[in-house]
């Protein structure tokens, strides 16, 4: 779950930053409350007090649940990508090569489309095409 608090201005810009850095977890609720040195309207707090009860709820039933959600496409972009990455710099990066070894398609045991994972690998390879043309990573 994911709240951001300001006084008026920047909620929605800072809703999508932090969203955008939570790379390997789910993001199950958003919540954007403006917070000004002012009291509240009564309309306006029955409303923030409505958003809350329904992220919270949100949550707590992604909490309750035991199934994980299967993960999105741009997480398992970063989870194949250091899992890559690892692999070719394992003498650099050990703990990393490490933790990556025996995961195969996520962080965790979770079913992943195989559509996303074909589309990652593909996405990583014409990257590294580009990286490899630049940096040299075998060992010193």
């Amino acid at each position: 779950m994911l709240l951001v608090t300001a006084g008026e201005v920047g909620l929605k810009e800072t809703l999508k930053s932090l969203s955008n850095t939570l790379g390997g977890s789910d993001l199950v609720a958003k919540l954007a409350v403006k917070t000004p040195p002012f009291k509240y309207r009564p309309k306006y707090e029955e409303s923030i007090a409505h958003d809350v009860d329904k992220a919270s709820k949100k949550f707590y039933r992604s909490l309750k649940s035991d199934k994980p959600l299967p993960p999105a496409f741009w997480n398992v972009l970063w989870f194949q990508a250091f899992k890559i990455q690892s692999e070719k710099t394992k003498h650099h990066f050990p703990a990393d090569y490490d933790f990556y070894k025996d995961k195969e398609y996520f962080f965790y045991e979770t079913k992943v489309n195989p559509l996303k994972t074909f589309a990652v690998k593909l996405m990583i390879r014409l990257y590294l095409r580009s990286f490899e043309k630049n940096f040299d990573t075998s060992p010193s």
